[in-house]
């Protein structure tokens, strides 16, 4: 089901069908979507940098390459808004996911669910990370391979791009880079003078994303985030590729993205099939052997750095490594075929076919059903506030919040700093070395504490009045309010937003005045 030799996966016709289908469910979900702290705190930089050595230094504590970022203060150049940067990634995802579509030898019912599913829909679509970068550029890669005879450079500058879009492109495109050049100048002894300068580009991308995402001495990740092995960890990190290849989300939960249904309602159950799980790539037929040891020599490293860091392994993380998965079974599905017919392998090919259909049909099921409740429902409240400040007339005042850099997304249209009760600093993006004093964004004052702390930032700046926007697990008990703690008439309780997707992106808001 996933690779075909036949080249008889649809016509281009049925192609650009589901690709214009594509287009306005994205479009549709981009529109409707609020954007949240980690799409917001990069614009938020590239917006604030006065120039491209500004942007260096105040992205200095990211960890990720900086291309993403260099695009968008391209456009900061243009508007303040960050709608243009939404369109614009919408773009580079409708580009990824055409060339998939019309390029791709695998088959239509394959590619039309996974284009219409989670990851490209959804994940790396409809939310505006580098991410999509990523996915073009590795998309790109299996026809500049095809072509390298007359284009050999092609392929070295493509992998230099790859290596600048994300952290794990990094890692890919190393790993793929040694591959490539062993298999063409070793093995097929190919000459290399004419691919000099493409190697040349190639060798300083690679230098040049190291050093971007290499972390300055201060960084906090040096001292909360190295050697966190746990058993909880390793469990997770047991199930990325399950969760890449399952993205069902949490039905029942109330904040169903970046949730696995059966991950979380069936851990244990699901546990020794997640173990498995990391075979499944070897049940499908490779022509070469060395491509799906690549990515297991890609994958294994990644999912090692997930085990032992804080790192989170969510489903953005995971998808990668479905992306390298695609990447490689697309390179290997267009090299001459060695395809097994005897009866032998019948019952494998029916194997395969069953896990890639039950594969397929989850994908296209999470992408609907998110890309569905994000239109129902805010991704982000900040944005929802801010228009009921603005109808109020309070959209001027100063703003506090006991949660470090979660309510940074409203700074997309307040566009004045604002200060986080938890390290006693005012910001305009989430400067990640003050994540230490915030003790990992989990130092949260409690109502009565965030409003005393307001009152006396209020005393300190001479103003008389501020919006305090308060998080806890406490805004969504329904006798909230007749539990809090107002510090009797200088607080008024204007709402309490706690429809949003990501939940500590919900805040209740009051006004606090001195």
């Amino acid at each position: 089901m996933i690779g075909s030799h036949s080249r008889s996966q649809g016509t281009k016709s049925q192609h650009l069908i589901i690709l214009v289908i594509y287009g306005i469910l994205l479009f549709i979900g981009i529109a409707h979507h609020e954007m949240w702290m980690d799409e917001s705190h990069h614009w938020l930089v590239a917006r604030e940098s006065t120039s491209l050595a500004s942007l260096l230094d105040n992205y200095k504590y990211d960890g990720h390459p900086i291309l993403w970022v260099v695009m968008m203060y391209g456009c900061s150049l243009v508007t303040e808004s960050p709608t243009l940067i939404q369109y614009l990634h919408g773009m580079i995802s409708l580009l990824a996911v055409g060339i998939f579509l019309f390029q791709a030898p695998f088959s239509r019912y394959f590619k039309y669910g996974i284009a219409l599913g989670y990851y490209p829909l959804y994940e790396y679509g409809v939310i505006s990370r580098n991410y999509s970068l990523l996915m073009l550029f590795l998309f790109c890669l299996p026809y500049c391979i095809q072509v390298a005879a007359k284009r050999p450079s092609l392929t070295w500058i493509v992998l230099g791009i790859i290596a600048n879009t994300h952290l794990f492109g990094l890692v890919f495109s190393a790993v793929f880079g040694l591959y490539y050049f062993y298999t063409t100048y070793i093995v097929n002894s190919e000459r290399q003078s004419r691919s000099g300068l493409g190697i040349g580009v190639f060798i300083v991308s690679l230098l040049f994303s190291t050093w971007t995402i290499l972390p300055p001495s201060d960084h906090p990740s040096l001292e909360i985030s190295l050697f966190f092995l746990s058993f909880s960890k390793i469990a997770d990190t047991v199930m990325l590729l399950f969760k890449a290849l399952i993205p069902l989300p949490d039905i029942t939960s109330r904040w169903p993205w970046g949730t696995n249904l059966l991950t979380s309602q069936l851990k244990w159950i699901v546990a020794p099939i997640a173990i498995i799980s990391w075979a499944i790539p070897l049940a499908y037929q490779w022509t070469s052997r060395r491509l799906i040891v690549l990515w297991y020599l890609t994958a294994l490293p990644l999912a090692v750095f997930f085990a032992i860091t804080s790192l989170h392994s969510g489903l953005r993380y995971s998808g990668v490594f479905l992306l390298f998965l695609l990447t490689l079974k697309w390179i290997d599905s267009n090299l001459p075929s060695q395809l097994d017919q005897s009866p032998r392998g019948q019952p494998m090919k029916k194997m395969t076919f069953t896990i890639t259909a039950f594969i397929v049909s989850s994908h296209l099921l999470a992408g609907l059903y998110l890309l569905a409740v994000d239109i129902h429902k805010p991704f982000s409240s900040t944005q929802v506030i801010y228009n009921d400040l603005r109808s109020m007339d309070y959209h001027r005042l100063p703003i506090t919040s006991n949660a470090y850099c979660n309510c940074i997304s409203i700074e997309n249209y307040h566009k004045r700093p604002l200060y986080f009760l938890n390290i006693g600093r005012a910001m305009k993006f989430c400067q990640w070395d003050q994540l230490v004093k915030a003790k990992g964004m989990k130092n949260q004052y409690d109502l009565s504490k965030s409003i005393d702390k307001t009152l006396a930032y209020l005393e300190s700046e001479g103003s008389a009045k501020s919006i305090l926007l308060y998080h806890g697990d406490d805004i969504f008990a329904p006798d909230f309010l007749d539990n809090a703690a107002l510090n009797s008439q200088k607080v008024t309780h204007l709402k309490t937003y706690h429809q949003g997707i990501v939940k500590r992106e919900n805040f209740a808001v009051f006004l606090v005045e001195r």
